[in-house]
């Protein structure tokens, strides 16, 4: 086998950031979407030809991943968002265990659960987005910020990231056209000394307009 021969297959990404900044948006530009959504917050594609089932419990979401993976019309999963599916797994394993709150061994189920979800989910012929908020963590002993994917834990804000391709944090700012100031929504594909991202496609370090058509212009330039 050569490196020469690899091409690019289906796009297994996450993309994390603030409220607000078009991690939804930019999820349902791939084709075929079907949108599991933990968030409650689909009222931002209304009136746009998106499938999509809300879940409000662990149980509920298995079942609409496995209708996802077995519909053939379903080109892209997405899972909107990691960090409220989060929450309703800890409810699943609490229940479960009979446990009013997280202990070492609550944990540990918890992080083989993800495991086993994005292990299978890689393996999928289909694009896979996941969604994340974002969050600040400051290093006990340097003082250092870090901006890492919303997810409790120490570890799992790190190790999530590794399952994925693409890790993007969305970004939303300002600039001038015309005279006038507009919104302009972008995706950064880079780490830096304070946010996690990476692009093992190799796009570049910006990504504007931050759509799949986009992507795919980008890798025909390529």
């Amino acid at each position: 086998m050569n490196a020469r021969d690899i091409k690019p297959n289906k796009i297994k990404c996450m993309i994390y950031g603030k409220s607000g900044t078009g991690k939804t948006e930019f999820a349902c530009t791939f084709p075929h979407p079907f949108v599991i959504d933990c968030d409650g917050g689909m009222l931002s594609q209304m009136g746009k030809d998106v499938e999509y089932k809300t879940c409000r419990t662990y149980e509920q979401f298995l079942t609409h991943l496995t209708a996802a993976e077995k519909d053939d019309k379903c080109e892209t999963i997405v899972i909107d968002s990691i960090t409220m599916l989060q929450e309703l797994m800890q409810e699943a394993i609490l229940m479960l265990n009979n446990k009013k709150s997280m202990d070492l061994k609550c944990w540990a189920i918890l992080v083989d659960m993800f495991q086993q979800l994005f292990t299978k989910l890689v393996y999928k012929n289909k694009h896979v987005i996941v969604t994340a908020h974002e969050q600040l963590i400051q290093d006990e002993l340097t003082g250092a910020i870090q901006i890492l994917p919303l997810i409790v834990g120490k570890k799992l804000p790190n190790q999530i990231p590794l399952f994925f391709d693409e890790v993007y944090r969305a970004m939303v700012g300002k600039k001038l056209v015309a005279g006038t100031s507009v919104y302009e929504y972008s995706l950064t594909t880079r780490a830096d000394n304070k946010a996690t991202a990476k692009s093992r496609l190799r796009l570049p370090a910006k990504i504007t307009p931050p759509t799949y058509a986009q992507i795919m212009k980008l890798l025909k330039e390529k």
